[in-house]
């Protein structure tokens, strides 16, 4: 990232104490990166480095941005796999609603110039990420045994734009710009 850009991204935060973690303790093996519950979010558009220009202009531009407020169901578990393996919780009701919300972002983000990360979206909120691979196994069988896991409903009524910094300690994520939902 150079002086004069953010990394940045879209937030559907997940409010704090929302969604059932009973029986989730696996979750806090010294082998996974666990999120902590006041960074859990779903991520509709992840818009990588952006110049400060730019932001200023998506931030006037998502002024006009509009959406009704809905709920969202998060029931069991997933993995994606790749570089970082990642541990998710699934959305299961509220994902056509944060699909659209998702395509209209990267369409309006796109519009001023910003490349927006090309991967399919996905609604989920990822809850830990592998820090050792010796533990695939054990990890696979929790994110099985926790497939129908019942986390509970959010309500999504806002959308933010955010300031992400990664640290040793893990990423710090700070508020550019709020969207709230229409009455």
């Amino acid at each position: 990232m150079s002086a004069g850009s953010v990394r940045a991204f879209f937030s559907v935060e997940v409010p704090v104490n929302a969604l059932n973690f009973v029986g989730m303790e696996w979750l806090g093996a010294g082998y996974l990166r666990r999120v902590r519950e006041d960074q859990r979010h779903i991520t509709p558009a992840f818009l990588g480095d952006v110049s400060v220009g730019k932001i200023d202009a998506l931030m006037g531009a998502i002024s006009n941005f509009s959406f009704n407020k809905f709920m969202v169901h998060v029931k069991g578990t997933g993995m994606f796999s790749g570089s970082a393996k990642v541990i998710y919780a699934d959305v299961t009701e509220g994902r056509a609603e944060l699909e659209d919300m998702s395509t209209r972002l990267r369409s309006m983000a796109g519009s001023l110039g910003i490349r927006v990360e090309r991967r399919e979206f996905v609604p989920h909120i990822t809850l830990a990420r592998v820090k050792d691979l010796k533990h695939e196994d054990e990890v696979l069988a929790h994110v099985m045994e926790s497939a129908d896991h019942e986390f509970g409903y959010f309500e999504c009524s806002s959308v933010k734009l955010k300031k992400s910094v990664l640290k040793p300690e893990g990423p710090e994520y700070t508020d550019m710009f709020t969207v709230s939902a229409s009455p």
